[in-house]
């Protein structure tokens, strides 16, 4: 069941860039013209706050663990770890706008 709540406005972070300039946290291809919603985003909307703290916390663990092991590069790690931080922004953002209990 979809839940009827907002997303608070710092859920969407602005993009990181590497070294080499490339969006690290907020792809392009991850957003829609026109400034709609990230993917993320989308999905809390979509599904509700249960599932969207399913998902950050899935991917916390996602990237926790495969940082070190998908990446030998550096740079790709530390890009991995930003995502990472970035699951945890979301999941603090979405604990901490819980909506109510109906």
């Amino acid at each position: 069941m979809v839940r009827d709540w907002a997303m608070p406005d710092d859920v969407t972070p602005a993009a990181r860039k590497d070294p080499a300039g490339d969006d690290i946290v907020s792809p392009s291809y991850y957003q829609r013209p026109g400034g709609c919603l990230e993917s993320f985003d989308a999905f809390a909307k979509t599904y509700g706050y249960d599932a969207a703290v399913a998902a950050a916390r899935f991917n916390v663990h996602k990237y926790l663990y495969r940082f070190d092991r998908k990446h030998r590069d550096t740079v790709d790690q530390v890009g991995d770890l930003r995502k990472l931080a970035e699951y945890v922004n979301n999941l603090i953002n979405l604990v901490s706008n819980r909506p109510a209990p109906h």
